[in-house]
Formats: structure tokens, C-alpha cells, sequence
């Protein structure tokens, strides 16, 4: 009798061990009263606060798309004429360390300013004819945006740099203003990363718990998705 009973006890205590582990599973599984009213840190915020936390990705939202939306292209009504004599050959430029670029840099006689090719039209241009075809002394007619052309004629002495839209000589053209248009265009899509930027933040600004991934492994794969696609877009 005593074994029947000893072995009764024993089945008994495994069964209240199993019963006690289903009920720790539906505990840490099932959130409690006092963990779902626990508030997000925008409700504990103050008012100020809490005006900025909403505000910051609306703003970006919208600036994201007024700057994709608007219109960067660039025409021939936009320019205007400078001839010029140059005082030098050409020469590329190659700026290293944090935000390096390269450009094609002119100087002109008279003129103490840089006149530059920058950036995308930098890519737009032909670079082996510039450095082959152009030396010193040599006549040439560059194309400046209407206000910089202003400018540099009521103040020739400005040292200020000056992006080149256009460049020619005797009747051949070294710029492409249709290529300048189109890689703006394609670069300016990158302008809605920061519509996608908002869009992820916002969730996040009324978490109640710890986010399963954090803001910064979303945002990293918002921009390199996007950048995929906008890749395989313009290849296309």
C-alpha cells in the first residue's frame, strides 16, 4: 500500500510541475493588466514635446515631396552667355576625405572667380575633349545660370565659385544639358527616402514596449532597398 501510494504522490507532483509550467507559459505569453496600461513615452511627454515628436516627420514628409515634386530641370532660358578667354588649360580637380568630389575647373582673363563643372554635370560633360581640345588663350563661350550671370557682371572682381552649365568652342559643345537633366532628375528621386524615413518613425513614436528591431536596422534597409530599386529602374 505504502508503494501504490508513493507512486500516486509521485504522478501527482509531475502533473502539478507540467501545470505549473503551462501557467508560466500563458503568463510570459499573455501580456498582463499592468503591462498593456503601461504608457508610451509619447503620452508621458509634455505638450511641447510631443508637438515636435508629431511635427519632425510630418515636415520631412512634406519637404520630401515638395522637393521631389518641384522642377529642377534646367533650359536654355535659365542661361546665359559668357565669352571668355581662357588664362589656363582646363583642370581636373579631386577633392578627398569626407564629401569628396571632382569637378573641371576654368579660369578666365579678367575673371578672378573659379568657373567649375560640378557634380552631375560633371558626368554629363565631355571630359576627354575639354582636356585635349582646350588650352590656354583659347576663345571659348560658357553657359551660366541668369542670376550668376548678373551678378558677375555688376561685380567682375567677386572671387565667388561659379557652376558652368554649358561650354563650347568655336561651334563644339562639351556639355550635354539634356544628360545634366536627366541625372538630376534620377538623383532627385533619392528625395523620397525622406518620406519613407517619416513613415517608419512614426510607429515608433507610440511604442508601448521594446520594438522588436530598432530604428536604425529599419531605416538602413529602407535606404538600401530603395537604393536597389532605384538602380535597377534607371538601368532599365
Amino acid at each position: 500500500m505504502e508503494i501504490k501510494a508513493t507512486a500516486v504522490n509521485r504522478f501527482f507532483i509531475v502533473m502539478s510541475r507540467k501545470e505549473r509550467r503551462l501557467l508560466k507559459f500563458k503568463k510570459a505569453s499573455t501580456p498582463s493588466k499592468v503591462e498593456a496600461s503601461i504608457p508610451s513615452a509619447f503620452e508621458e511627454a509634455p505638450l511641447w514635446a510631443k508637438i515636435l515628436f508629431i511635427a519632425f516627420p510630418i515636415l520631412l514628409m512634406a519637404f520630401s515631396i515638395y522637393g521631389f515634386m518641384r522642377d529642377i530641370s534646367v533650359s536654355d532660358k535659365d542661361l546665359k552667355t559668357l565669352n571668355v578667354t581662357l588664362k589656363a588649360a582646363p583642370t581636373y580637380v579631386k577633392k578627398n576625405g569626407r564629401g569628396s568630389s571632382a569637378y573641371i575647373n576654368i579660369r578666365a582673363n579678367g575673371y578672378p572667380c573659379n568657373f567649375n563643372i560640378y557634380s552631375l554635370k560633371f558626368e554629363a560633360t565631355n571630359t576627354n575633349g575639354v582636356y585635349t581640345e582646350l588650352f590656354k588663350n583659347d576663345r571659348i563661350s560658357l553657359r551660366l545660370l541668369n542670376d550668376d550671370y548678373e551678378e558677375l557682371k555688376s561685380d567682375p572682381e567677386s572671387d565667388d565659385d561659379i557652376s558652368v552649365y554649358g561650354l563650347s568652342k568655336a561651334g563644339t559643345s562639351y556639355i550635354d544639358l539634356n544628360l545634366v537633366n536627366k541625372f538630376n532628375e534620377e538623383d532627385n528621386h533619392y528625395t523620397l527616402l525622406g518620406v519613407l524615413f517619416a513613415l517608419s518613425i512614426l510607429p515608433y513614436i507610440f511604442l508601448r514596449k521594446e520594438p522588436k528591431m530598432d530604428l536604425r536596422t529599419v531605416v538602413f534597409i529602407i535606404v538600401v532597398v530603395f537604393s536597389i530599386v532605384l538602380y535597377l529602374i534607371h538601368k532599365t
